[in-house]
């Protein structure tokens, strides 16, 4: 069924504050198997200094549709485009009208490329020490079958991990800090 914007309850946290809700025009989140999660915020009136102090920092979302569903995010601030249009003056005190931060899912932290040979392991074996990489937790199916060898050439931890799971008949997901393999 459809939800009504005024049926929810969205808290954004940015840089460890809150954000004043009436900034907020639009937020989006895109979570799929397999991809990163991407979030969007649209603030009116962003502060100039926010444009780029905010990359990199920390954000949190919580959309509430009751008190038994609800959808979180944690990630951080990738990139933010701002809009300026002279005429149309002040808007929160700042010549900003609109500026939209686009967020990658904490997982973003694992796309460092990497070259790595990895002998003798299971699927388990393999979320373990990624996840244990990153201080992450994990979930993953029973599975003894062992590779003798993988090689990881100028891949990430998570496109790494992603392709061992698709080729053994998983899916993978992460949600905050938690990896989610399954299938």
């Amino acid at each position: 069924s459809d939800v009504c914007s005024s049926d929810l309850d969205v808290s954004v946290v940015l840089s460890d504050r809150s954000v004043d809700y009436t900034t907020i025009q639009k937020v989006t989140l895109d979570i799929n198997e397999n991809m990163h999660d991407l979030a969007t915020i649209t603030f009116s009136g962003l502060i100039p200094k926010g444009v780029t102090d905010y990359i990199g920092a920390p954000v949190y979302i919580s959309i509430a549709i009751n008190e038994n569903r609800y959808v979180e995010f944690h990630g951080y601030v990738s990139f933010i485009e701002p809009l300026m249009v002279t005429r149309a003056g002040l808007i929160n005190n700042s010549p900003i009208q609109q500026a939209t931060a686009t967020c990658m899912g904490a997982s973003f932290t694992m796309t460092s490329k990497k070259n790595r040979t990895w002998d003798n392991i299971t699927v388990p074996q393999l979320v373990r020490k990624v996840a244990d990489t990153y201080n992450y937790s994990f979930a993953v199916p029973a599975d003894t079958f062992t590779w003798k060898r993988l090689l990881q050439n100028g891949k990430s931890d998570w496109e790494f991990l992603k392709d061992v799971c698709l080729d053994s008949g998983y899916y993978l997901t992460t949600s905050n800090t938690h990896i989610h393999v399954y299938n």
